[in-house]
């Protein structure tokens, strides 16, 4: 009775050993496999949230930061869209380049990034390029340009724009 039991107990921990080492490298292979992007989401009538998403991810001549900005900034596709995604990021924002300085990262946006917007607006879309920023960043500080010059603040209304890049 007792090796039966404790064969069962056996099975049962390999069983679970299996499945958790199963779990791990899924998980590992998306991350790599995938890249992480923030887009707004209308969850009722009067709120809307920025959600994630993940798009494949293929090397190719991309890093991955550069990838995910330019993603981000392709907006949402058709069917994201028809999912209830969308944009708070100026038409026309191009990512300009990505600086991999010594200390720090640079990341550079043309001017449509700071154009005029509501305060919710542009909330929203520099916590997409913020939240994007920063799951796909290296450990070095990183820095939001526009036209080269690092911003404090931005639109209209004047959001201050947290350097380093922060999630709020």
């Amino acid at each position: 009775m007792n090796s039966v039991r404790n064969k069962m107990i056996l099975i049962l921990l390999t069983c679970s050993v299996t499945l958790i080492s199963v779990i791990y490298l899924f998980q590992l292979y998306i991350k790599t496999h995938n890249i992480n992007v923030y887009f707004v989401k209308n969850i009722s009538t009067t709120k809307s949230e920025l959600k994630l998403l993940r798009r494949p991810y293929q090397k190719g001549n991309n890093d991955r930061l550069n990838a995910a900005i330019s993603s981000l900034l392709q907006g949402p596709t058709a069917e994201e869209q028809k999912q209830g995604y969308y944009t708070e990021i100026p038409e026309g924002t191009k990512l300009i380049e990505i600086k991999y300085l010594a200390n720090e990262t640079d990341i550079n946006l043309s001017k449509e990034f700071n154009s005029e917007g509501g305060s919710e607006s542009l909330e929203f879309g520099l916590n997409q390029i913020i939240n994007t920023t920063l799951d796909e960043r290296s450990k070095k500080p990183v820095y939001l340009e526009v036209e080269e010059q690092k911003v404090k603040y931005i639109g209209g209304e004047g959001l201050e724009v947290p350097q380093p890049l922060e999630k709020i």
